[in-house]
């Protein structure tokens, strides 16, 4: 009966963390206009999969494509599972659509390498260290800045893949407070492209209304 039910979990187990997404299946592709995005056209690629979990089969086949690219052998096939974070991979693909220099690798601590330090501009790249209860970091994460919520209390909306296994808009608390996030290398900028620009929470919104950012700060990038 125990040999039965371990048969069970191991179905499951693998409808979890296997996707097996094959580089000659055909993908979507919609075209983002270079000029969009207030200068930081790449905040808009794939709009039509946002708030998609990383188990959704048409976000896997636009992105696991990307893992050969950065090195990583054919036993990354998939979007899902803690090996897999995929926060950079994101990163490095939107970055590439445009003919810009992204990370080395899809390792989150490699955010520092994306071109130059800048100030929160629509569009920019934050290399984020999560701190524990105490204060001490306990992960790293890599995500788009998209416009403050609340500046004074270092509450902003992101641009995230990975963070609760989702691809979506989220509330980040960038104050450095045991339980939240930090910056760890200044906001980043890709390299050799023009200055982008601060642009308010209103003027986002008025823009691109499906960029609102809904939940609290916090969750998951494992």
């Amino acid at each position: 009966m125990k040999a039965f039910w371990q048969w069970i979990k191991s179905l499951f187990s693998a409808k979890q963390t296997e996707q097996g997404v094959s580089p000659h299946e055909p993908v979507t592709v919609i075209p983002v206009d270079a000029a969009a995005g207030f200068g930081a056209p790449w905040v808009l690629v794939d709009m039509d999969l946002l708030g998609k979990s990383e188990s959704d089969r048409e976000l896997a086949k636009r992105l696991v494509p990307e893992w050969k690219l950065e090195g990583y052998d054919s036993s990354y096939d998939s979007l899902i599972g803690k090996a897999r974070a995929w926060c950079m991979l994101r990163i490095n693909y939107v970055l590439r659509k445009f003919n810009l220099k992204g990370a080395k690798n899809a390792g989150a601590k490699r955010a520092s390498e994306i071109g130059k330090k800048c100030a929160f501009w629509f569009g920019c790249i934050l290399d984020i260290a999560h701190l524990d209860k105490y204060g001490d970091i306990e992960g790293r994460h890599v995500a788009i800045f998209l416009y403050w919520i609340d500046e004074a209390k270092r509450i902003c909306a992101t641009l995230d893949g990975n963070k609760g296994s989702r691809f979506a808009v989220n509330v980040t608390d960038l104050s450095g407070r045991p339980n939240t996030d930090t910056i760890v290398a200044g906001p980043r900028w890709p390299d050799k492209y023009p200055d982008g620009q601060f642009v308010s929470m209103e003027e986002v919104l008025k823009k691109y209304p499906f960029l609102k950012a809904s939940g609290k700060a916090g969750g998951s990038t494992t």
